[in-house]
């Protein structure tokens, strides 16, 4: 006696939270060729392992939403048993994670009736180690109903060789953005044409309208946007898409005087408590960042250098000196052999302390959502 059920909008935010949002192809941890969340060519097109154009979080979504039917119908027809909707979403979520919805042993052990040792079985899939904390979350949402993702997902851009750049992530709301999100059914878009870019141009805004609207997501707390330069570029467009879906505006992705206003009367972007705890090792792939560490370690290095040459030249001179003037003559003898090697070890020390305070900067700038 199964029964058939689609996800909830909890269900496909937390899922996406696991997940994370990626709008450039990159290549996954067993370097697959993904894009979108989690998207790759076995889900059908688009097929990221070939050029494509860059994704918006809107499109993302939409392809998600029709990814995620495949792993819905699977799920009813391998559970022959009720469930609540919580565990049917945890069941989903991990089926898109593992695809092992039909061998699992939880499985066996939830047609059987068993629901407490099924919901103790989900720990049996936690290799990489880096699953393990979403297969407690699963497994909390099949036991006690807790979604802990808070609707929210990481949209993430990648390099054009396929690495994503961790550092630049920033946080949307899903559930808002669902609204915009057609569901299952003859209504949603193939995707191919989810994929496509639209068939029409936006008009293009003016300079100066850009600009103000540039500034005002960079004050609102969407550094993505990039530089204040007044082109309308794709760093734009999704900072745009991810205040829309933040504040529950229809998802454009354009400029416009509405999209102006819009931005004058909103609040503060709130700041992640992910983003908010960040330390300089979460940045490290930040330019900045590894700028200032590259020269902090340099400044080590002219410190150790300075002083063995320190020294080293000073120690031929000391003997001659004690044995010839006097312990005052020595040490003003020492010092003078000494004092190049100070300053350059001063120059050390001036790289580290600056080195330290850009890396500081940077940290302060990313917790308060200031900085990409």
């Amino acid at each position: 006696m199964g029964q058939t059920m689609k996800m909830s909008d909890q269900g496909f935010a937390e899922l996406a939270g696991h997940e994370a949002i990626v709008t450039s192809r990159y290549k996954d941890s067993v370097g697959v060729w993904t894009i979108g969340v989690g998207h790759t060519a076995a889900a059908g097109p688009p097929d990221p392992s070939k050029p494509c154009d860059r994704m918006d979080v809107y499109q993302a979504l939409l392809l998600f939403r029709h990814d995620l039917a495949r792993y819905e119908a699977e799920v009813n027809a391998a559970v022959k048993v009720l469930l609540t909707q919580p565990q049917f979403d945890a069941l989903v979520s991990f089926h898109y994670n593992t695809g092992a919805i039909r061998r699992a042993s939880l499985t066996k052990a939830l047609n059987a009736g068993d629901y407490a040792e099924a919901g103790r079985l989900f720990m049996n899939w936690t290799k990489p180690a880096a699953v393990k904390a979403r297969r407690q979350k699963e497994q909390k949402l099949f036991r006690e109903g807790v979604y802990s993702n808070g609707g929210r997902a990481t949209v993430y851009p990648a390099s054009d060789a396929g690495a994503v750049q961790w550092s630049k992530g920033v946080q949307i709301d899903v559930l808002r953005s669902l609204r915009m999100i057609p569901e299952s059914g003859p209504g949603l878009p193939a995707p191919a044409a989810i994929a496509a870019p639209p068939a029409v141009a936006l008009p293009a805004a003016p300079t100066e309208l850009t600009r103000k609207v540039q500034q005002l997501l960079r004050d609102r707390g969407y550094p993505e946007v990039g530089n204040v330069d007044g082109k309308m570029g794709a760093r734009t467009r999704n900072a745009i898409l991810a205040f829309q879906a933040d504040n529950a505006l229809e998802l454009t992705g354009a400029i416009s005087d509405g999209l102006l206003a819009d931005l004058v009367k909103a609040p503060q972007r709130p700041v992640s408590e992910e983003r908010a705890t960040a330390t300089a090792k979460d940045l490290k792939d930040a330019p900045a960042v590894k700028a200032g560490d590259t020269l902090g370690k340099l400044g080590g290095a002219i410190i150790a250098v300075s002083g063995v040459g320190g020294l080293l030249d000073g120690s031929g001179d000391i003997g001659d000196v004690i044995a010839g003037v006097g312990k005052i003559r020595a040490l003003w003898e020492t010092l003078a052999a000494l004092s190049p090697w100070l300053l350059t070890a001063a120059g050390g020390v001036a790289a580290i302390v600056i080195a330290r305070h850009v890396i500081a900067d940077q940290v302060a700038k990313y917790r308060a959502g200031n900085h990409v």
